[in-house]
């Protein structure tokens, strides 16, 4: 009897461990942050990971910017950077300022080239 109620309690706790496993999977993958980029002429959805030089990055409100920018066209781009800095106002910026990775867009939208922080 007691052998039979260890395996039984084995088995509950190997597919509960099981079904955690793949819940925070689950989770990691919606909070993998992503970008909208324009490569070869063609706009793609890839993960803010695989975005590189040569790349341009186009934010609306409400995303977050994938990696270090820099702008290139800038709409009443009004940033959150609270995440970074603690500043609780949003921030403007205009053509040539940066946008730090981490931050959200919280009004207008931008197009933006990844920042080299590498030379060459």
């Amino acid at each position: 009897m007691i052998a039979l109620v260890a395996a039984v309690n084995t088995t509950i706790g190997v597919v509960q461990e099981v079904r955690a496993d793949s819940a925070i999977a689950a989770l990691d993958q919606l909070a993998a942050p992503s970008a909208r980029v324009v490569r070869d002429g063609q706009e793609l959805l890839v993960p803010a990971s695989d975005v590189v030089k040569g790349d341009l990055v186009r934010v609306e409100a409400g995303d977050i910017v994938p990696a270090d920018l820099d702008l290139v066209v800038a709409e009443r781009a009004g940033f959150d950077e609270s995440a970074v800095t603690g500043e609780a106002v949003p921030v403007h910026r205009s053509c040539g300022e940066a946008a730090e990775a981490g931050t959200v867009l919280v009004t207008g939208r931008a197009a933006c080239s990844p920042v080299s922080r590498w030379p060459g």
